[in-house]
């Protein structure tokens, strides 16, 4: 076999092997990303927030739970742990005062979980939210 041909066959065996590489990168940039990142956990959809005006859930990325909803005034989704920072109660959430209220002892926190009233002095867990779609997903806190 002469040096040209050699050389030849070897070139074109390797642009023959880079192709599939360079398809495969130009395809990933074109796909749109759709899927939830990792550190994000879907609660519920848009219709059940809607229907019920809230999305709960009794354990969320652990024994926490999660009580999700849609502030009045702005549409805006907010996710908190509806665990009262004064004794531990389940809070609920007043769309109409647009508060987190404690059945037990009256505490009251803001659609942003700081304290409203007292006897509580810690602010509730708060969460990021995002909708995709009709998905509402929530983020994992950090530990």
């Amino acid at each position: 076999m002469e040096r040209r041909t050699f050389l030849s066959l070897m070139g074109l065996g390797w642009l023959a092997t880079s192709f599939p590489m360079v398809v495969a990168a130009f395809l990933d940039k074109q796909q749109p990303k759709t899927a939830a990142p990792s550190d994000f956990k879907p609660v519920g959809t848009v219709s059940q927030l809607e229907s019920n005006g809230q999305i709960s859930l009794k354990q969320f990325f652990g024994p926490e739970p999660i009580l999700v909803v849609r502030e009045p005034k702005t549409a805006k989704v907010i996710a908190v742990n509806p665990t009262c920072t004064h004794r531990g109660c389940l809070i609920n959430w007043k769309a109409q005062e647009e508060v987190f209220d404690c059945p037990c002892h009256h505490s009251q926190f803001s659609v942003n979980g700081q304290v409203l009233r007292g006897p509580a002095d810690d602010p509730l867990q708060t969460y990021t939210v995002e909708v995709q779609g009709q998905q509402v997903l929530v983020k994992q806190p950090t530990l």
